[in-house]
């Protein structure tokens, strides 16, 4: 078995790299929840709409403490219930001409 050593300046790369890694990771866990303010962005709403949204248990949350979190697949859900189908929302055009 062979023996290879790293300089101080190829390990300090390896360590660059795994803690680039680690906060990748992190940053993917972390996003799977939006919090209040993220959640309006992303929906472009107002406080009171997420307010509305979840007084009205429209949409599942987590609270700890005075911080209110969203976890995604819950948004996507709820944008899938309340999509709605382009041919209802239009008449044919054979209808709009008369």
């Amino acid at each position: 078995m062979q023996t290879a050593l790293l300089t101080g300046q190829e390990l300090g790369v390896v360590i660059a790299r795994m803690e680039a890694l680690e906060r990748l990771l992190q940053g993917s866990i972390r996003q799977t929840y939006l919090e209040n303010a993220q959640l309006q962005a992303f929906l472009g709403i107002s406080k009171r709409a997420s307010d509305s949204l979840r007084k009205q248990g429209n949409i599942p949350f987590s609270r700890i403490g005075n911080k209110f979190y969203y976890a995604f697949a819950d948004i996507e859900t709820m944008l899938l219930w309340y999509r709605k189908s382009l041919q209802s929302d239009v008449a044919p055009s054979s209808e709009r001409d008369t």
